[in-house]
Formats: C-alpha cells, sequence, structure tokens
C-alpha cells in the first residue's frame, strides 16, 4: 500500500472515531447554540417592527398603548403569517414583550433568553418623541 492510501484511511479512521466520540453532545450543542441565533435575529426584527408600528400610530394621533394593554394591542396590530397559530406578543422564548414608556418616549423590550429584565441579552427598540 502506498503511504497515500494508508493516511487517508488513518484519516477516515479518525474521522469515524471522532463523529462517533462526539456525536451525542456536540450536534444538540450546535443546533441550540444556532437555534437561539435564529431566535435573537427574528425577536429583534419583531421588536423593530412593534415599536415602528407605535410611532406611526402615535404620529397619525393615536395614543401609545398603555403597558397594561400592550399584550391586546400587539395581537391586534402585528398577525402571525397566514397558517401559523402564534401568539405575537410573546418573544420566541415565550416571554411577554414590555413596553416602557418615558417622559423622552419608549421602548420595547424583549427579554431575552434569560428572561431577565435589563440584562445583555435584552432586544430593545424605541423612539424618542418630542
Amino acid at each position: 500500500m502506498s503511504n497515500l492510501i494508508k493516511t487517508h484511511i488513518i484519516c477516515l479512521i479518525t474521522m469515524l472515531f471522532l463523529q462517533t466520540t462526539y456525536a451525542a453532545q456536540f450536534p444538540k450543542n450546535l443546533f441550540d447554540f444556532y437555534t437561539n441565533k435564529a431566535k435573537i435575529a427574528a425577536t429583534t426584527i419583531e421588536v423593530k417592527n412593534i415599536a415602528q408600528m407605535i410611532y406611526l400610530d402615535y404620529i397619525a394621533g393615536i395614543e401609545i398603548p398603555t403597558p397594561d394593554m400592550f399584550s391586546d394591542y400587539i395581537r391586534k396590530h402585528n398577525r402571525p403569517p397566514y397558517g401559523h397559530k402564534r401568539d405575537t406578543a410573546v418573544d420566541f422564548w415565550n416571554n411577554f414583550y414590555l413596553l416602557i414608556n418615558d417622559q423622552a418616549g419608549f421602548k420595547v423590550v424583549s427579554i431575552g433568553p434569560d428572561g431577565l429584565v435589563h440584562t445583555d441579552d435584552d432586544v430593545v427598540y424605541g423612539f424618542y418623541l418630542e
């Protein structure tokens, strides 16, 4: 046997060993990693869209919803795509979106995967109002 064939056989055996050794743990972690990235991307888009809806209503003379009516506002104005039955008032980790109003404006907040407010994984989008 030539050295090249021996090298290929050793590489194949090594790849099979690695695949069977780490198959149980690595793909699940990798799947969770990419699933979480997709959820962050989708939530970022949704938070921005909700904030823009509120802002457009505001400049059209419609009052900003109160925090206690916020979930109903989202369900009414941000319907899921045809064929989907998702509650659009919750993010992709099943936490309700929050509306934070202050004198300067408002923010729409997803508390993110950790489920805690005011942490680095929160997704926030808002507008200053004059």
